[in-house]
């Protein structure tokens, strides 16, 4: 077994130095003032990007930025790259790109993925904050450096979701929050309970405009269950995606950054997202209501409620997905009638032969933009059928995130049959009871009662060692969904 270091702490001198850089006019009166925005400046992708980031450095100075927050990728790849007829740091010419900009605000940093490339944490924080950030051993990727500061009657929050741990692969520990730094940040809220709060986090919690769930933070569930107890905490900026957006979901107001113009204008407990433009700050006012359509899949009918899954419309696929282009939602068809309403899904592809030593793993995101949480008597059921198809291995596999400490029990549905694909190259095989008819699974999820859901992917998996046959797959799914008892 290993043993996981601690994520390090909060990064208390960052705290410190924000604070005191900002202390000239932190305690003013609540009148407008602004901060910036900008994220995965990537100075060197594929060649020296310093003038766009100057570019938006002196933006934030036109409209009196009193800050701005880089939210993570300040750079990308090995830190030495080509500069004429030598080679300059990225992190170096980071830092003269900021000097350089008259009037420029001070800049705070929220670490992304990419600052552990080339020479690594430690050497980004040191280029942006010389001798501020002190006794960190290495180059610093093994541990997450987060922090919080105030300034004028609001909270700020700056996480880390990347790291390194020694003895695993680096990918287990990127894109997750530890559990350490989720009880700080918990504690972190609660003393700061009153203060309209912005948190900062470089992976995002939704993308619902764009098709790589797997950029998600892993475990966006346990960060959106525990903000959501936190009313204060109105507004979260993230980047990693590479593009503009602003999304309503769970009582958040979620900033998708890139290197565009955005400002956010403060007064008081209020805040708007707005562009910077020549003649002043303009409000952004094209928002999506995720929140708004994740709550019409909520139903009550008599003393139960029911959340629906593809009911009447799917959600794009994800750009890995190897059914992308054979699962749709139609009418009956073939003598195959809806278990409920007009519409069913229907996986329709053809298959070649392969030997016996071979496996395919199929698969296609269904929901990627819910966050369910599990209640006490919550139930999860669907409805299968196989219509003259080749296998019937198919499973709704659920993410499941449990609270800190709980181990995941298996589930079964009516007939023992496994809820979840087996391992990862192994979907349960509905052994013909799904030929040719509707067959309801149906699983009791109480045991996980206070954990969530925060993806369902429908996955077909043929094992090593089955026989495999040339032909056609082909089911049908129908009327997926959590059923609860309705609160009197």
């Amino acid at each position: 077994m290993i043993c996981l270091p601690a994520a390090g702490g909060p990064t208390t001198a960052l705290t410190r130095h924000v604070e005191k850089a900002l202390a000239a006019d932190a305690n003013q009166a609540d009148g407008p003032w602004c901060f910036g925005i900008v994220a995965d400046p990537h100075i060197y992708m594929y060649r020296w990007e310093d003038a766009g980031l100057a570019r938006c450095l002196r933006g934030w100075a036109a409209v009196k930025a009193r800050f701005g927050v880089v939210v993570g990728d300040l750079g990308t790849g090995e830190s030495l790259r080509p500069d004429g007829g030598k080679k300059t740091r990225q992190m170096d010419r980071f830092a003269r790109t900021l000097a350089a900009v008259d009037r420029c605000p001070p800049v705070v940093l929220a670490v992304g993925n990419h600052e552990m490339d080339g020479d690594g944490k430690r050497a980004w924080l040191d280029a942006l904050y010389p001798g501020v950030v002190k006794a960190v051993s290495g180059n610093g990727n093994d541990r997450c450096f987060y922090y919080s500061f105030n300034y004028r009657g609001c909270h700020f929050v700056c996480l880390d979701a990347n790291r390194h741990v020694p003895g695993r692969r680096r990918e287990d520990d990127q894109g997750v929050l530890p559990e350490e730094e989720l009880a700080w940040l918990e504690s972190d809220l609660k003393a700061n309970r009153g203060k309209l709060t912005f948190v900062f986090l470089h992976e995002p919690i939704e993308q619902v405009h764009y098709d790589t769930p797997y950029y998600l933070l892993t475990n966006r569930a346990r960060l959106i269950g525990l903000l959501k107890r936190f009313p204060d905490a109105k507004w979260i900026f993230h980047g990693h995606l590479h593009y503009d957006d602003l999304v309503r979901a769970w009582g958040l107001n979620i900033v998708h950054a890139g290197m565009g113009d955005l400002v956010v204008e403060v007064t008081g407990q209020k805040a708007r997202l707005c562009r910077a433009t020549p003649k002043g700050l303009s409000p952004v006012r094209k928002v999506y209501d995720l929140g708004a359509e994740l709550a019409r899949r909520v139903t009550t009918e008599g003393r139960q409620r029911i959340y629906r899954v593809a009911e009447e419309r799917l959600e794009r696929p994800g750009r890995d997905c190897k059914l992308k282009d054979h699962v749709a939602l139609v009418g009956a068809e073939g003598g195959v009638q809806p278990t409920r309403g007009k519409t069913m899904m229907r996986i329709r592809t053809k298959l070649g032969a392969r030997d016996k030593g071979s496996f395919t793993y199929l698969s296609r995101y269904l929901s990627t933009w819910d966050v369910i949480p599990i209640a006490k008597g919550m139930t999860f059921s669907y409805a299968v059928r196989a219509e003259g198809s080749v296998y019937d291995n198919l499973a709704l596999h659920l993410r499941i995130v449990l609270p800190r400490g709980r181990k995941l029990p298996k589930i079964v549905d009516q007939n023992g049959i496994p809820m979840n694909n087996v391992h990862r190259y192994h979907s349960p095989a509905l052994q013909g009871r799904a030929d040719g008819k509707w067959y309801r699974r149906e699983f009791d999820l109480s045991p996980l009662a206070g954990g969530w859901i925060d993806m369902i992917t429908l996955c077909l998996i043929r094992p090593n060692g089955a026989p495999y046959p040339a032909g056609e797959l082909k089911l049908y799914v129908d009327d997926i969904r959590f059923t609860w008892p309705a609160k009197p």
